[in-house]
């Protein structure tokens, strides 16, 4: 609208018709890019049946997360056995039909039946050379019937490269009935690999290595050499610092510890050193209740009381 308005051509009626139709035309100017054949619509469509199977305007934010993870586990998968049944199972293919039993052996079960549809319209073509330059050929492919088409092509028979008018290749990612009719007429019998998309190939979600194992292994080496350098430094740090310490230190003789039943010398000959366990266990002096002294006896054992009832008894023992 904003090229219109600067042109002056907002009241252009033919300009108007071109504008409102304009999801007619516009996927021409963009065949040259890969889109995987998918259109604006086509992938809202997409997206919109992938979240009404389980998301509601009501769901909380837990059951989203959750549900959103069961819905990812569900494509993937639905990927993996698509994956797996790309690779065992067999597909039915002509013994006569070199240019697909290549193709079986490369393309994800998918492609291969969209491939095989592409092939079998290379009948309705007839090809044409219309100029010759070494290696090159130029020519015109044109539909003999159903409706008419008519593509200009250029190939290289010696690099096997080329560009095909209805860019098939490269907003699909996949060889055109032009490309396969070209190819039967030059009788070449495998897909070239500067028409294969990976994308499209078996295995291609497999794990890959992702680095280059020359690179890798120099790498490691240069890695284990530094490595090797730092210990041999480090050895001769430590035999130097092992060194130092040795001559510098003085080591005595240890200190003498009394040992249990040992003499000392304060004490009186014979005497036993008792250990901490027997100190400890010694009888604490207490207060006797009969005399109030705090002394080695009990009431029992008392001296003073034991006085006192010698002096209370007469000659015959009795208490006076």
């Amino acid at each position: 609208m904003d090229l219109m308005k600067k042109h002056k051509l907002d009241d252009n009626v033919w300009m108007q018709g071109i504008f409102n139709i304009r999801e007619r035309w516009i996927p021409l100017w963009n065949r040259s890019t890969f889109f995987v054949g998918m259109s604006s619509t086509g992938r809202s469509e997409s997206t919109n049946n992938f979240f009404n199977d389980w998301l509601s305007i009501t769901i909380r934010l837990y059951s989203f997360v959750t549900k959103y993870e069961a819905a990812l586990l569900g494509v993937y998968e639905r990927e993996s056995a698509e994956d797996f049944a790309s690779e065992h199972r067999y597909r039915q293919v002509g013994h006569r039909q070199a240019l697909l039993k290549n193709a079986e052996n490369i393309y994800i079960r998918t492609m291969f039946y969209n491939l095989q549809d592409q092939f079998d319209q290379v009948v309705r073509f007839i090809t044409k050379e219309r100029h010759i330059e070494g290696n090159v050929r130029q020519l015109t492919v044109k539909s003999h019937s159903g409706r008419t088409e008519l593509f200009e092509l250029e190939i290289d028979l010696e690099k096997l490269t080329g560009n095909f008018g209805c860019k098939l290749f490269e907003y699909v990612g996949l060889p055109c009935c032009h490309f396969l009719k070209v190819f039967s007429k030059y009788d070449i019998l495998k897909i070239v690999e500067a028409f294969i998309m990976t994308r499209w190939t078996i295995g291609v979600n497999k794990l890959s290595r992702s680095y280059d194992k020359n690179e890798l292994e120099s790498y490691l080496q240069n890695y284990d050499e530094s490595f090797t350098q730092i210990d041999a430094s480090q050895q001769n740090i430590l035999a130097s610092v092992t060194d130092s310490l040795v001559f510098g230190t003085m080591i005595l003789n240890p200190l003498i510890v009394q040992t249990k039943g040992r003499a000392k010398t304060d004490h009186k000959k014979g005497a036993i050193w008792k250990g901490g366990m027997e100190e400890a266990v010694m009888k604490k002096k207490r207060t006797c209740k009969s005399c109030r002294v705090l002394d080695n006896h009990d009431k029992r054992t008392c001296p003073l009381l034991k006085t006192m009832i010698a002096k209370s008894r007469d000659s015959n023992g009795k208490f006076v």
